[in-house]
């Protein structure tokens, strides 16, 4: 996706997969174009963001299960690291 100057103008268009082609889709050069872009931008940085969160999400389930190995059942703190391991697991997938 993107601007892509055409003569003196600027249209903004999204590329598409066609089977092995790749063709471009024209969305316009108006506000309404401006609009898609910046919401585009916004959504691929959000995407960016989850991918981030859950990363670091996996980090943090592979130390609790660590942790789990290490404590006691009979522990209070067992069914609670327990618990954030089955809302980690939950939010990664």
């Amino acid at each position: 996706m993107g601007w892509e100057r055409r003569g003196n103008k600027v249209y903004y268009y999204e590329k598409k997969r066609q089977g092995k082609r790749v063709v471009s889709v024209y969305l316009g050069r108006d506000d309404l174009a401006e609009l898609l872009a910046e919401s585009n931008l916004l959504i691929k940085q959000s995407k960016l963001k989850e991918k981030i969160w859950k990363s670091k999400f996996k980090e943090d389930l592979t130390e609790l299960r660590e942790l789990k190995k290490h404590i006691p059942t009979k522990s209070i703190y067992y069914p609670k690291i327990k618990y954030l391991i089955e809302i980690l697991k939950t939010v990664i997938s």
